[in-house]
């Protein structure tokens, strides 16, 4: 949580848009998980969805970064989120990344920058 907090801050800082998606699964009762996974809530995807624009962006085409945010060391990816990982990166425009951490998450972020 602090990774992704500190993650969030920088971007901010940035003016990037950005979205964290709902965690689906964590602390809900039984009823809860039924409704959102109706609703068509499901595991796996990515914690945060980044925009890079064109006119922010190193190569001029623009991105939607999704980035699977894990602890520094130790954070294992699900079948779920590995899943979610390769089927984004195969759609054009879409980089989707496991980054240990906010450091990491920040250098790949800056790479796709102006």
């Amino acid at each position: 949580e602090t990774e992704q907090i500190m993650l969030i801050k920088w971007l901010t800082l940035k003016g990037l848009k950005f979205t964290a998606v709902n965690p689906s699964n964590n602390g809900h009762s039984i009823g809860k998980l039924m409704k959102l996974k109706a609703m068509g809530v499901r595991p796996g995807p990515p914690d945060l969805e980044i925009l890079i624009p064109p006119a922010r962006s190193a190569d001029g085409t623009g991105k939607m970064l999704k980035i699977e945010l894990k602890k520094i060391s130790g954070g294992t990816l699900s079948y779920d989120q590995q899943s979610w990982l390769t089927a984004l990166n195969e759609v054009p425009g879409v980089l989707a990344r496991r980054c240990n951490g906010s450091a990491q998450a920040i250098d790949l972020i800056t790479k796709h920058l102006k």
